[in-house]
């Protein structure tokens, strides 16, 4: 999933005026999610016979309303979106844009725990529509957008980007830390001391998956 939004960002201009801006992650983002998501809602009705509209989330924590978990990356896409806008619009150096997208990863993890031992799944608890998934990530969309800056470099560091991920999740392994390989920013395993980890496998991981499809399609 990180992969998804980084790619985002390497695909996407942010430099539009808000409106014709939201107007099309409106469109492309959710739009989609509300009707997929209602169309998953009638084929599981006809199915199943389950018409409940409100639907037990994480450990049971809630009930949440059946669309704010179906398709959650597109609404956390759309609310990642409008964070990284907003911040490349008014913060034009570079050290500082990245300084901030790491300071709001940091408050979705914060958020993520704000409730650890109160409730049986904190990182749920709340995050309706995902929007701290948003914020956890809303980081990739920001390297994706700074690897258009330098594309020739990430071109050239593609191949070893792939062979440091692989050799890394090989010796996780091996030495018994997969712990230290978390795949989702909700996941309440993810600590505060996973942070650096989390960053680094899903940057590596990200890119090693950017490198294998670009040799894929040169195969055709």
């Amino acid at each position: 999933m990180q992969a998804f939004f980084l790619l985002n960002g390497y695909t996407s201009h942010f430099d539009k005026p808000f409106k014709p801006f939201l107007v099309k992650n409106v469109r492309t983002l959710i739009v989609p999610y509300v009707v997929f998501s209602c169309v998953v809602w009638v084929l599981q009705a006809l199915c199943f016979g389950d018409t409940r509209l409100f639907v037990p989330v994480g450990q049971g924590d809630q009930q949440w309303f059946f669309m704010d978990e179906t398709y959650w990356f597109l609404t956390a896409l759309f609310f990642g979106r409008i964070i990284y806008w907003t911040v490349n619009r008014y913060v034009h150096n570079e050290w500082a844009r990245g300084a901030i997208m790491i300071a709001i990863m940091l408050l979705g993890f914060w958020l993520n725990h704000r409730m650890d031992g109160l409730v049986l799944d904190p990182a749920h608890f709340d995050n309706h529509l995902h929007y701290r998934n948003a914020l956890c990530m809303s980081v990739f969309i920001w390297l994706g957008d700074e690897m258009k800056r330098y594309k020739d470099l990430v071109r050239r560091w593609l191949p070893w980007a792939c062979v440091a991920y692989f050799v890394s999740l090989a010796g996780a392994h091996l030495i018994g830390r997969t712990d230290l390989v978390v795949c989702y920013t909700h996941s309440t395993n993810c600590g505060y001391f996973h942070i650096p980890f989390y960053l680094y496998f899903a940057t590596l991981g990200s890119l090693a998956s950017l490198w294998i499809a670009r040799k894929i399609s040169s195969c055709r």
